[in-house]
């Protein structure tokens, strides 16, 4: 298989099969750190689709190993977040669609557990927006599955910051959660 570079070099030359290539080789884990973020399927489609169509119409100059990777998770991520923040001021957003996932997904679970679950959620996804943006996007990378060397090349960090970063995100995440349940 090509390299990410040789590909993205295609596809500035108008290479259609790169592009798919490419986008076939990512599109899976781009979706996955939308949905993480968003939490529904159908936006976190529309997110993966933009960053492939940005990649599309202005491809990046200049990459080394993993740093398409990188920069498709990091654009992701803020347009997840951007789309939540957007959505979260206009109507309430995340708590419908906390609900109706956890719902969903537990629909044999008793009523009293899902509404459990659906306040847990919520409140994780609350916290993890009152946190650094770095913060955020490593907790949410790393749950996700992501090495510390892909979340690095994401986050354009040294793999060296990235369990500081990590654990910085945790005890932050840890202290918001337990000042909502004392609220």
């Amino acid at each position: 298989m090509p390299a990410d570079g040789v590909l993205l070099e295609a596809v500035k030359l108008g290479d259609g099969a790169a592009f798919e290539t490419l986008f076939e080789r990512h599109y899976a884990r781009v979706y996955a750190v939308a949905l993480r973020v968003v939490g529904s399927p159908e936006d976190a489609e529309e997110i993966a689709h933009d960053v492939f169509l940005r990649l599309y119409q202005r491809p990046l100059e200049k990459v080394v190993d993993g740093a398409l990777a990188g920069w498709l998770y990091r654009t992701a991520l803020n347009a997840a977040f951007n789309s939540v923040r957007s959505r979260n001021r206009r109507r309430g957003w995340l708590r419908r669609v906390a609900m109706f996932q956890r719902a969903e997904s537990q629909a044999e679970a008793s009523p009293a557990t899902v509404v459990e679950r659906n306040e847990d959620i919520e409140r994780v996804r609350r916290g993890l927006s009152k946190l650094p943006e770095r913060q955020r996007n490593a907790l949410v990378l790393r749950s996700h599955g992501l090495q510390y060397n892909e979340i690095a090349a994401t986050l354009g960090i040294s793999p060296s910051s990235v369990g500081t970063i990590l654990a910085r995100g945790e005890r932050a995440l840890r202290r918001q959660l337990e000042n909502e349940v004392e609220a």
